[in-house]
């Protein structure tokens, strides 16, 4: 029968004394990033258990983050979720997930019941709730990090995004350069695309394009709805020589849209959109798209969120991230 893998094996192999795992396994203390990492990799590797319920209960801890995401059905949010569990496992941390599907109720919910089991700490990623409703259930001791949202609904907390700003400037200013005078945009509904919304108006009059409301469309975040967006703007007189899409899913909607009504992509109109998820490569033709640099952005999220845990008093951060754009075909 093999040896049970005791803390004596893990701090040994470490090159640490037992208290330093201890410390890591509990995160208490200061022990510096490499060292952290370098115990939970070996934790990992020897399928070393401790005895979270124990340390837990000492700690009033459970050793879990809760994560909010709007729609697991988007690439972005899927593998945000991936790379999210991938930061909280280096971390030493268990992560709950849950789909709020956009609803403002199940977000509300799903809040309760993680406060509920007594997650240690949560994050939030571009939700519909409003700022009566998280003050109102989420205690301000409890630590949290909004991710790709640049509204935080006025809490005190930290923040990781991408700056969807220059990224909406980026891809105005490309179409522009491209010769295009009339680009739409296919906006997401809700708070999130103020950003996007700024940056679009914005580059459009120190390019000296006229900026017109036909050519902005509200839609929600599905192949569906981008395709009926695209069928609106291409009745326009003139209609649009380029889309910015909101995200790669309603981008992807317009080409579709497009390209049933025997328009060429990008002779008759170019498209693009913003994340730079795996659909932007499988989609004819490629999607260009806005990337954003989700593996940075969740390590950096679940970073912030651990301090917070055993240090509540730390400043607060707002991080942003720079986007970049990725030239494919349909541009």
């Amino acid at each position: 029968m093999d040896r049970k893998i005791t803390i004596y094996d893990i701090a040994r192999q470490a090159g640490v004394s037992t208290a330093t795992v201890s410390k890591v396994i509990n995160r208490t203390g200061k022990i510096s990033q490499k060292t952290q990492q370098k115990i939970h990799q070996i934790i990992r590797e020897t399928g070393y258990l401790p005895n979270k319920n124990a340390s837990g209960l000492s700690k009033r801890q459970t050793n879990t983050i809760g994560l909010l995401i709007p729609d697991i059905t988007n690439p972005f949010f899927a593998a945000m979720a991936k790379e999210m569990l991938a930061s909280a496992r280096d971390c030493g941390y268990d992560l709950t997930v849950c789909n709020t599907d956009y609803s403002k109720q199940k977000a509300i919910n799903d809040i309760q019941s993680l406060l509920q089991k007594g997650i240690d700490g949560l994050v939030i990623s571009s939700t519909n709730l409003d700022e009566p409703a998280l003050h109102s259930i989420i205690p301000s001791s409890k630590p949290l990090v909004f991710v790709s949202s640049n509204d935080v609904y006025g809490l005190n907390v930290n923040s990781v995004s991408v700056d969807d700003y220059s990224g909406s400037r980026i891809a105005i200013k490309y179409l522009a350069g491209l010769g295009h005078r009339h680009i739409a945009l296919i906006l997401e509904e809700g708070n999130q695309s103020k950003e996007r919304l700024r940056g679009y108006t914005d580059t459009l009059r120190k390019h000296d394009l006229d900026f017109s409301a036909d050519y902005v469309i509200c839609a929600k975040s599905s192949i569906s709805e981008g395709r009926k967006a695209f069928a609106k703007l291409s009745q326009l007189q003139p209609p649009p020589s380029a889309i910015f899409g909101y995200n790669d899913v309603l981008a992807i909607g317009a080409i579709l849209e497009a390209k049933s009504k025997g328009l060429r992509i990008p002779e008759d109109v170019a498209i693009i959109g913003f994340d730079n998820t795996i659909m932007s490569e499988i989609v004819s033709p490629e999607l260009t798209s806005i990337d954003q640099p989700l593996e940075d952005m969740c390590r950096r999220t679940m970073e912030l969120i651990v301090s917070q845990i055993s240090r509540p008093a730390l400043q607060k951060q707002h991080i942003l991230f720079a986007p970049v754009l990725v030239k494919r075909q349909s541009t």
